[in-house]
């Protein structure tokens, strides 16, 4: 069975569905951004541009304001993963004996 070009999938019968990879794109890019914080409805009018390629001037002004608390995000992530670089590295240090973990 043939996938129509552009098409997101075909139904094989009863619930069995063949997505496409760009379906399958999709979905992955729509749970990153629902994980990244953004709405629905922000989501909603990215999509459309993802396909095409082209985007409007609020769009892009929108999305960009999106990268501040994402950029926070990842700067938090980044120094947590740090202080837990010091914990592993002063726990592996002193061999099995163990040690108290630093405050």
């Amino acid at each position: 069975m043939a996938v129509q070009p552009g098409s997101v999938g075909v139904r094989l019968g009863l619930q069995a569905r063949l997505h496409t990879f760009t379906a399958v794109d999709r979905v992955q890019l729509m749970q990153q951004l629902y994980a990244a914080g953004l709405s629905s409805r922000t989501i909603a009018e990215l999509l459309p541009c993802v396909v095409t390629g082209e985007v409007t001037l609020e769009l892009l002004d929108r999305l960009s304001a999106e990268q501040d608390p994402i950029d926070m995000q990842i700067s938090d992530l980044v120094k947590t993963r740090d202080r837990l670089d010091g914990i592993i590295i002063t726990a592996t240090a002193v061999g099995d004996t163990g040690r108290p973990c630093p405050g």
